[in-house]
């Protein structure tokens, strides 16, 4: 038998799912679309050659299967199933028809506050459940990493860089350069408060369709001084004004948590927390052997009635063993089912409408002049020299020769699921 690879994969059949058409790659990872078979409805497979990534890389892939094995919200993007074929990890998960929330602002060169608002409070209930019951960072928030299903309701994804800060603090330099708060660009030790830096950078792209930061200097000080003379959007209403500026703050001290945030008079819709909160920190999962992997099991489920249902009417699967099974957290055929009619897309994707519009990149804002070059936001995940933060921000003078800190984001072509 052939040994699978990322150049072979497409066509054959993985635990029920066939792999259909790619439209997006990256160095050690594929995505294509899937059909999973029994059900008739269509998914999306990310598969990773575990052969080709470095020992941090690998650390990455377990920490996402970590994650979507054991949280659960609704918006969080949602994985049917995941499965592992020497050397590839497959992770199938929902579809999502309306690409990346950068797409969907830069197209509308800035979303109003009522709309911003609205998408903004679905991102932090996400990360309001990370933190309070999973004490889980994620450290990349950014609007590559927000997903819009086909009613634009906000899912957050990519979980390679998340960490628990249950009983500990973080110090590895992680994140994308724009979205990194200054505690974290420094080198210094650093908590959850991270991501509200990073959720107020998104709030302000979502109402601009600018970054505030610069993004060509990883330089602390350099960033300070831009916080200094740091001002909400004109077209901000007070209220939002007043919230950027909380979670904007240089100071992580200063800067509240998102319990404090939740608080804000500007947060009207924030569905409320219902019942305790059962505290459930994630525990990464770690292996000797890649075929470990597969012994994984999600978290425990309480079915709905109506699907249990479904799977024993249309596939006949005994609902009773199928409950049991979803207690059990086991990965199965069975399970497969229940999760892919969790989040059915019966129809298929069109391929090439999606690969008209697969990349994302930002480039500076036309001030004063245009600049023509085309610049990514990488994935920034170690620094030799970190810089210390200093002692007291007091105020600190831009350079006279720095240029604009405003940096556009532009589509040019949407790559829905980043790699």
């Amino acid at each position: 038998m052939e040994k699978l690879s990322l150049a072979n994969v497409e066509g054959k059949v993985i635990d029920n799912f066939q792999i259909l058409e790619k439209f997006s790659n990256g160095a050690f990872s594929v995505v294509h679309f899937a059909h999973h078979v029994p059900t008739k409805t269509y998914c999306v497979a990310k598969i990773i050659d575990l052969s080709l990534q470095s020992a941090d890389e690998v650390a990455g892939s377990l920490h996402e299967i970590s994650v979507f094995m054991q949280v659960s919200h609704p918006n969080i993007v949602s994985l049917i199933r995941f499965s592992y074929v020497e050397p590839l990890l497959f992770f199938f998960m929902e579809y999502l028809p309306n690409g990346t929330l950068l797409k969907y602002v830069t197209s509308k060169k800035g979303l109003d506050e009522i709309e911003a608002r609205k998408m903004f409070i679905q991102l932090f209930s996400a990360l309001r459940h990370l933190h309070l019951t999973h004490f889980l960072a994620h450290r990349d928030i950014k609007l590559e990493n927000i997903l819009l299903d086909k009613n634009h309701q906000v899912k957050l994804i990519d979980f390679g860089l998340a960490s628990t800060f249950y009983n500990s603090s973080f110090k590895q330099i992680v994140g994308t350069p724009g979205y990194m708060p200054p505690e974290v660009m420094a080198g210094s030790e650093y908590g959850e408060k991270c991501d509200v830096w990073s959720l107020g950078i998104s709030l302000y792209c979502m109402l601009t369709s600018f970054l505030p930061f610069s993004i060509q200097s990883r330089n602390v000080k350099r960033l300070l001084a831009e916080c200094e003379t740091f001002r909400p959007p004109k077209a901000a209403s007070p209220l939002c004004g007043d919230l950027l500026m909380k979670m904007l703050s240089p100071r992580p001290d200063n800067r509240p948590t998102l319990l404090q945030l939740q608080r804000h008079p500007w947060m009207t819709g924030l569905p409320p927390i219902t019942g305790p909160i059962i505290p459930s920190p994630i525990q990464f999962y770690q292996v000797k052997n890649f075929a470990a992997i597969s012994k994984f099991k999600r978290h425990s489920v309480k079915p709905d009635s109506t699907l249990l249902n479904t799977c024993e009417q249309q596939y006949g699967i005994n609902k009773e063993v199928l409950e049991k099974e979803l207690a059990e957290g086991l990965v199965n055929d069975n399970t497969t089912t229940y999760f892919a009619i969790q989040v059915p897309q019966k129809t298929q994707p069109n391929l090439p409408e999606l690969k008209a519009s697969i990349n994302v990149t930002v480039k500076e804002a036309p001030q004063p002049q245009p600049s023509k070059e085309k610049c990514k936001t990488p994935r920034l995940i170690k620094k030799k020299e970190p810089q210390p933060m200093p002692k007291r921000l007091g105020r600190i003078k831009p350079s006279k020769s720095s240029p604009p800190p405003n940096v556009r984001l532009s589509v040019f072509q949407l790559r829905p699921y980043v790699i």
